[in-house]
């Protein structure tokens, strides 16, 4: 996609990015995640997969010690990313 970007969490920037299509369907297809329909039971476990896939391992360790807000701010800059503008999505 190379839409990357930095988002800062914590006083930290962490750089991102969206999600290759084959990456949303592994996801979809191997863990049952559907992150255009991501059901609220689903988010933290929906959240770790994509940090495996998108995040160095020491900003994971970071994360994992800041306030959930934080990593929630980094998820919702990884699907701005993916899906682009509520517009894009629409016309998906």
């Amino acid at each position: 996609m190379g839409d990357e970007r930095k988002v800062t969490a914590g006083g930290r920037e962490i750089q991102v990015r969206g999600l290759k299509r084959k990456e949303v369907k592994w996801l979809r297809t191997e863990h049952g995640i559907n992150l255009s329909g991501l059901r609220v039971s689903q988010a933290d476990e929906a959240a770790d997969k994509v940090f495996e896939i998108i995040l160095a391992p020491e900003d994971i360790e970071y994360l994992n010690e800041q306030c959930n807000s934080e990593s929630v701010r980094v998820f919702n800059e990884i699907m701005k990313a993916t899906y682009g503008s509520g517009e894009e999505a629409k016309n998906y």
